[in-house]
């Protein structure tokens, strides 16, 4: 029987968690550090530096957990697909031990955290897994074997998987885990409950004179030492271009029950990929079934994906039914390393952290630890590979063009592009781009027959915006903002509201 999905999309780990709200900034502050974005790398900074006694405080746009760190699969594991050949070919064996180490340390401090302050977040030990049944990347599982031999890493190829998955081939790494990402964080937030505040968007940081000076949307200012902004695409980048140097990819997530045995975490080595972990849940253990990723505005058509997955689900298991389904962005750098350290050349006051390539639960917490050394006149032995200022590889290069080129290509596109329908064409609850008073806009028509109609431009750097069918969002293909059917920013790099009218259609 093909099951359908929930209505509505929905994060599990957000759902079935009550998260502490917090207030909005009211008055102009000082701390010695400021920490900007509510998810793991935010927190985790937060958290070591008040432990290691500074004064610290932490605004987030929106709520805490709101964004990509609340709507994770959340695997807390080295094994980050196949990434170590990749590094050791492109960076060096020095760089690639760093960055494995970095991650095993993340790995190390969040199971020691678990088990010292005993967080009841369904942390369980399970061997990571990354299969394929493509003949044509069998040589890639062997070749990241050699990877993980020449860095010291304990791994093994299996000729079969502990499931029921169609498999050729096995990499296997044991004793990695998985667990509830808000349950864990909430632990944290807890230690940081009066620092926090929530609905405070920041608008800039800049170094005056020996304080850092963090604005706010409502003009108030946050004076300080250090700034760390562990957002999306940081928005101090006249120096940076992160925007230029990272993409923001979709991906997607259903849970389901299964009549299935099983244990193990996994990921195909293929893309598209697909991706599954098991959650613990009221009604027993239930599957999220993950992958479909795609550059963020490159198709209007976004539930297919959810459906591709759902039905993948089934094809491999006797799926009972599905409960959940929710999609999450990440920010992929076109050297598949993040950038965590100084901003940009301007001041070493300013630091970064973004750039997770979808394994944010070990490269967030390790943003954390080598920030908050960094702050504290640590010496951190890893933080090099992650160094914003490091040189781009040959491949990293080429990708920076390939990219930037493709933003192009639907900026162009986008405008030139003449096929839109008459807005009263839309049928109820359906959104596309239109025709309205002779210009090219955006519209969406809801239950009430009433138009909500926005301009296309995306507030960032003016590209083109594509309908999200399935979350009811505006997406811009180039550097993945996204608004609400109301012009209002979702997600950056965009600071600025869409320009929205409204119309009645009946």
């Amino acid at each position: 029987m093909n099951k359908l999905l929930p209505s509505n999309t929905a994060s599990f780990w957000i759902e079935t968690n009550e998260i502490k709200s917090f207030p909005k900034l009211e008055k102009n502050i000082t701390a010695e550090v400021c920490v900007i974005g509510g998810g793991i790398s935010g927190l985790t900074t937060a958290y070591l530096l008040k432990q290691k006694g500074i004064h610290v405080v932490l605004v987030e746009s929106d709520k805490v957990l709101s964004g990509t760190t609340g709507h994770t699969t959340a695997k807390v594991t080295v094994q980050h697909n196949l990434i170590y050949h990749y590094l050791i070919e492109a960076f060096g064996i020095e760089r690639a031990v760093q960055y494995y180490k970095a991650n095993n340390e993340a790995f190390h401090f969040i199971k020691h955290m678990v088990e010292k302050n005993k967080i009841n977040c369904d942390y369980e030990n399970k061997s990571a897994f990354v299969y394929t049944n493509d003949e044509n990347y069998i040589k890639e599982l062997e070749k990241e074997l050699t990877a993980y031999n020449k860095l010291a890493i304990e791994g093994r190829i299996v000729e079969k998987l502990p499931i029921s998955l169609p498999s050729k081939m096995g990499l296997e790494i044991k004793n990695q885990a998985q667990f509830n990402p808000v349950q864990y964080l909430k632990f944290l937030i807890h230690d940081l409950d009066n620092v926090i505040y929530e609905e405070t968007p920041v608008i800039n940081v800049k170094k005056e004179n020996r304080n850092v000076c963090v604005k706010t949307k409502d003009g108030l200012h946050i004076t300080c030492d250090y700034a760390v902004v562990a957002t999306h695409v940081p928005f101090k980048d006249k120096r940076g271009l992160y925007f230029a140097k990272m993409h923001a990819e979709k991906s997607y997530a259903v849970v389901g029950k299964i009549k299935n045995s099983f244990e193990g975490m996994y990921i195909t080595a293929e893309n598209p990929s697909f991706s599954l972990r098991s959650i613990n849940t009221e009604v027993g253990e239930m599957i999220i079934f993950g992958g479909e990723s795609h550059k963020t505005g490159d198709t209007a058509n976004t539930a297919s994906h959810f459906n591709i997955i759902k039905n993948k689900a089934q094809q491999f298991f006797e799926v009972e039914d599905f409960y959940y389904h929710w999609s999450t962005q990440d920010l992929m750098t076109i050297d598949k390393v993040p950038y965590i350290g100084r901003l940009n050349g301007a001041s070493d006051a300013i630091l970064v952290a973004t750039g997770f390539s979808k394994w944010g639960m070990t490269n967030g917490t390790a943003a954390g630890i080598i920030l908050s050394d960094y702050i504290t006149n640590n010496k951190n032995d890893f933080s090099e590979i992650f160094s914003p200022k490091r040189n781009t590889t040959r491949e990293g290069i080429k990708t920076f063009f390939i990219q930037n080129y493709d933003s192009a290509k639907k900026y162009v596109k986008i405008r030139m592009e003449d096929e839109y329908r008459n807005m009263f064409a839309l049928s109820k609850n359906e959104g596309g781009i239109v025709y309205y008073h002779h210009k090219k806009v955006g519209a969406f028509r809801d239950e009430k027959d009433i138009f909500h109609i926005v301009k296309l431009t995306c507030t960032h750097l003016t590209c083109g915006l594509q309908w999200n069918n399935a979350e009811r969002t505006w997406d811009c293909p180039c550097h993945g903002s996204r608004f609400s059917i109301s012009g209002e920013i979702v997600e950056g790099p965009a600071k600025k509201n869409l320009e929205y009218v409204v119309v009645n259609g009946g």
